[in-house]
């Protein structure tokens, strides 16, 4: 049995063989799951299948004067398929119920998200998750159709809208669902994002223009904004962060967290604060040009070689004069940033607030005007609303704790 810090994940999987028996590395030690055609796997990691319509007693704390917990479950057959019909759990003298289709505290039907009794009761994109004080986290998954329509709702969303014509997605949605069966919930987030990210790059590859799907509660190693029209900022989780120049000619500037150093190569050096070393080749050995150095890092073998050259740099230098002028809705500044001048940032938080960058030059919206979806500056009553993510189209509800908006 368990401990009241034990994960129980009550899931309708059917991905894995009917009789799988024995000892499966799948989960660590601190999740049970039952899925499918009666299909059990215990916190050791034991499979077995109980063909039964029973109610059984999933786990509860045995070892203990005071049972602080009690999970009970029940299949009942629908259209020749076992499914879970019913789970009950008894947490700290709450009854919580699940039922197909309803939830129930203490015998009455209650609305998600449910925060009381020191249960929360919330939806997530793929389960129900019931969170208690004890440390003790349950999800169900409904059925796989609940999955499907999870994955769906990410594949077929107005992020994707040129993508659809473009890229088929039956196979990214199967392994979408694939995803959310086979990952645990602490990274689930990440699973989806490899599928999401390839399904995003295939439709670029095709001619299509994915939107802004990343959030911050959903896929953010990775966050790419304009705080002007002369740049592009690419910030990931893990301490790289990129500067693009588009005008007058595209420059990139990378900046590297000082936990990376002596860990890098290229053009850009090895990052080990030796520059006498920095036109070290592929194979170990320090160039003594840079035509030399840069010819061994070609991605592709069958690229001319770099000639040296003996021209003046200088001669490379743009012209000091007016080299472009901004939309009619923007306004010219040398110190542009991007936090809370967009429509998003009226509705939810804006984390590329949470970005450190040099300010850079270019065309924005002036103070008291927001950017739309369509790079437009509007005033604050133009902007449409946000809830996750997700454009609000006007006239439409949403449920956010309790109360309806």
């Amino acid at each position: 049995m368990g401990t009241p810090r034990q994960i129980l994940r009550l899931l309708a999987w059917t991905l894995l063989s009917v009789g799988l028996t024995g000892v499966s590395p799948a989960h660590n030690g601190q999740v049970c799951s039952t899925w499918g055609n009666y299909h059990f796997k215990t916190f050791d990691g034991d499979v077995f299948q109980v063909p039964s319509t029973c109610n059984f007693v999933l786990s509860s704390l045995c070892k203990s004067d005071y049972e602080e917990f009690n999970i009970q479950m029940r299949r009942q057959v629908v259209n020749g398929l076992p499914t879970i019909s019913k789970i009950t759990m008894k947490l700290d003298g709450t009854v919580v119920e699940l039922l197909k289709g309803s939830i129930l505290i203490n015998k009455a039907k209650v609305k998600l998200p449910f925060s009381r009794f020191g249960v929360l009761i919330e939806p997530t994109p793929a389960y129900i998750k019931i969170t208690s004080k004890l440390g003790l986290v349950a999800m169900w998954n409904e059925d796989d159709s609940f999955l499907k329509r999870a994955c769906e709702q990410l594949l077929s969303g107005r992020a994707f809208s040129s993508c659809q014509d473009l890229v088929a997605s039956d196979y990214f949605l199967k392994a979408c669902i694939s995803d959310l069966c086979h990952c645990d919930q602490s990274s689930s987030s990440f699973c989806l994002c490899n599928t999401i990210s390839e399904y995003s790059r295939q439709c670029v590859h095709a001619g299509g223009r994915p939107q802004q799907w990343r959030t911050q509660q959903f896929c953010n190693q990775v966050t790419v904004f304009k705080p002007s029209t002369f740049y592009v900022i690419v910030q990931t989780s893990y301490g790289l962060q990129l500067r693009i120049q588009l005008v007058p000619v595209m420059q990139v500037y990378i900046t590297l967290n000082p936990s990376n150093k002596g860990t890098t190569c290229g053009l850009c050096g090895n990052f080990n604060n030796v520059q006498a070393d920095d036109f070290k080749s592929t194979s170990g050995l320090v160039e003594g040009t840079a035509a030399a150095f840069a010819n061994t890092w070609k991605a592709r073998a069958s690229c001319t070689d770099v000639k040296r050259s003996f021209e003046n740099p200088c001669s490379l230098s743009v012209d000091n004069e007016k080299y472009t002028t901004c939309p009619s809705t923007m306004v010219f500044a040398y110190s542009m940033t991007n936090c809370k001048r967009t429509c998003r940032s009226l509705s939810e938080p804006d984390y590329t607030c949470q970005v450190d960058f040099l300010p850079v030059d270019g065309c924005g919206c002036a103070k008291g005007t927001y950017m739309n979806q369509e790079n437009q500056c509007v005033p604050p009553t133009s902007c449409p609303c946000y809830y996750k993510g997700a454009e609000v189209v006007p006239g439409e509800t949403v449920i956010k704790n309790g109360a309806t908006w």
